[in-house]
């Protein structure tokens, strides 16, 4: 939608010219007064008033200039404020239209802005429309709220910071006694990086269905990433195979988040080898790792966003303060636990600079 023009048009350079002449004039004025009204009266002319006199005229001519200049100051100013809210992606910056107060430069400015502000509107409604499908078509790949699978109560919570994101998870059922849960983060944020994950997931769920420990697995998987991806991405990953006639489970991991073991007796973290992510090198030998997992315990898988809250002290929550919420979990379901554990790494975090966050606890 095209704003209508101003009728008239003036240009700012005239009350700008005005009051820089005013700066200049009013000295001299009022010093050609003195001179004037000194020999009028036949009196001889005192260098300290001249001084004095042409102080008092700048700081007079001083005062109108920088009016005027305040003026424009401020227009520019609501001018850049909403064209970095606009690069920000402040959506309520898309809404609102600046308002054209005068017929100058300033006034052709705004009227431009608002077209450029209605322009983007309209070609970021059509987008919205496309990544709202995008979400919907994502959210359906995620396994959702809490559920009981091979004996093993599960809850899952999982936040992007747009509308879709590169954080994921998955829970494949392996018999009735049996369950593989994958959580990852793909590399970068938006639209690309959900697409990477919905990939993943795909694969993921072939290569669980044809068999293989969790480190044979996630080999698999990195070759055909790889063979895809050419080292350009890579996605952090940790794979977890639970097995009700064990008291250990399986963990392979590809250059993940260490998981943690809430146990009666206090929390414990996973000892596990360093490993590159998926999709760097096409030969990666991921290791398995035996984690003692009695019941009545919870295994908690996450990502990175997790740690990247900001605490009420100003620093980032880290495994410090995540360790800390994990012992702090009180009574309640595991999906509860999981929105509990999710408010406090969220509570004072801009929501403008936060990461993805995912969350999955595992009870036995």
């Amino acid at each position: 939608m095209i704003s209508p023009k101003l009728n008239s048009f003036s240009t700012f350079l005239i009350p700008l010219m005005l009051a820089y002449l005013g700066l200049l004039l009013v000295p001299v004025s009022l010093l050609l007064t003195y001179v004037w009204i000194s020999q009028s009266r036949g009196e001889e002319i005192n260098p300290i008033y001249l001084f004095v006199i042409a102080g008092c005229g700048f700081i007079i001519g001083y005062l109108c200039f920088y009016q005027v200049a305040k003026a424009f100051r401020q227009r520019f100013r609501v001018m850049i404020t909403g064209m970095r809210e606009m690069m920000e992606g402040d959506r309520r910056s898309l809404q609102g239209k600046m308002e054209n107060l005068s017929a100058d430069e300033f006034g052709q400015l705004g009227l431009a802005f608002n077209d450029l502000q209605g322009y983007i509107s309209e070609q970021y409604a059509g987008v919205e429309r496309e990544l709202q499908l995008a979400y919907t078509v994502q959210q359906s790949l995620l396994p959702q709220g809490e559920s009981s699978i091979a004996g093993f109560h599960i809850a899952a919570l999982c936040r992007q910071t747009r509308e879709v994101g590169g954080d994921f998870y998955d829970i494949v059922r392996l018999g009735d006694r049996r369950v593989a849960l994958l959580v990852g983060d793909v590399a970068g944020k938006g639209l690309q990086a959900a697409m990477l994950m919905s990939v993943v997931m795909s694969l993921f769920r072939r290569e669980m269905r044809a068999g293989g420990a969790a480190d044979e697995v996630l080999s698999r998987l990195n070759r055909q990433l790889f063979q895809a991806l050419q080292g350009q991405l890579f996605i952090t990953a940790g794979l977890a195979i639970f097995d009700q006639d064990e008291s250990t489970l399986s963990y392979a991991n590809a250059g993940h988040m260490p998981p943690y073991l809430l146990l009666k007796g206090g929390l414990e973290e996973a000892a596990i080898h360093p490993s590159l992510p998926l999709g760097i090198m096409a030969e990666t030998t991921y290791v398995i790792h035996a984690i003692d997992y009695p019941k009545g315990s919870r295994f908690v898988m996450y990502t990175d966003g997790m740690l990247e809250g900001s605490q009420e002290s100003g620093g980032m929550v880290g495994f410090e303060g995540f360790e800390r919420y994990l012992l702090e979990l009180g009574e309640g379901s595991l999906s509860q636990q999981a929105e509990a554990l999710m408010e406090r790494v969220s509570e004072f975090t801009d929501r403008r600079h936060e990461d993805d966050r995912t969350v999955v606890i595992v009870e036995r």
